[in-house]
C-alpha cells in the first residue's frame, strides 16, 4: 500500500486521491466543474495523463462512508462518466458497496474501489514513477559510497582513512553487489 494512514473526512479522502493520481503522472484537479450535455457537474478529482500520444482520462467520485455504497450512487455516477466521456470513472469509498452496487458497474467502465483497493490499483506506477525516482535522488548523493571502485574523492583520504573505508567496502561487499544489481535492473528488487 502507498499508505496506511486512513484519510481522517471526505476532503482528506480527494487529497489523497489526487496526491497518489500525481505523483502516478497524471495533471489533476480537484472540485473540478465540468460542462457536459445536461449542464455542469463537480468532479471530485478528475485525472488525465497521456499515453503514447493518446490522452487518458479518469474522473473520481470519493466517498468517506461509515456505511456501503448504495446502487443509486453507481447509477448517477454512471449517467456523469457517461456524459462526460471519460475513459474511467472510479468511485472510492473508506467503507464497501452493497451488492447491487456492484451489479450496477458491471459491464461499464465504473471501477468501484476502496480505499486500499484504489492504493493496490496505482501502487505499481506509484512506485514507479515516483517513488523509484524519488528515492534514486535522495539516495544518489550515498551510492559513491557502495560503488565497487574507491570514489574519485579517495584519494584525498589519509593513509589510516584508506584503509578504513577499504574495510568498511570489504564488510559490506553483499550490500554493493546488491545496490549495484538493482540499478542495472532499473531500480527493480
Amino acid at each position: 500500500m502507498i499508505t496506511m494512514i486512513p484519510p481522517k473526512n471526505w476532503q482528506d479522502l480527494q487529497v489523497q486521491v489526487a496526491r497518489i493520481l500525481s505523483e502516478c503522472g497524471f495533471a489533476v484537479d480537484t472540485e473540478m466543474i465540468i460542462k457536459n450535455v445536461r449542464g455542469t457537474v463537480e468532479i471530485d478529482v478528475y485525472a488525465k495523463e497521456t499515453v503514447n500520444g493518446r490522452m487518458y482520462s479518469i474522473a473520481c467520485e470519493c466517498k468517506n462512508w461509515k456505511s456501503n455504497a448504495p446502487q443509486n450512487t453507481i447509477h448517477g455516477f454512471r449517467s456523469v462518466v457517461s456524459d462526460l466521456g471519460v475513459n474511467l470513472g472510479i468511485i472510492i469509498t473508506t467503507s464497501d458497496y452493497q451488492s447491487g452496487a456492484t451489479e450496477a458497474s458491471a459491464f461499464t467502465n465504473i471501477q468501484l474501489l476502496t480505499w486500499e483497493k484504489f492504493q493496490l490499483e496505482f501502487e505499481k506506477q506509484w512506485l514507479k514513477t515516483y517513488f523509484q525516482l524519488k528515492i534514486t535522488k535522495e539516495l544518489n548523493p550515498l551510492f559513491t559510497y557502495t560503488e565497487p571502485l574507491p570514489p574519485a574523492w579517495f584519494s584525498r583520504l589519509t593513509q589510516e582513512g584508506q584503509d578504513i573505508f577499504l574495510q568498511l567496502l570489504r564488510q559490506h561487499i553483499c550490500f554493493t553487489v546488491f545496490i549495484c544489481s538493482v540499478f542495472q535492473n532499473g531500480g527493480s528488487i
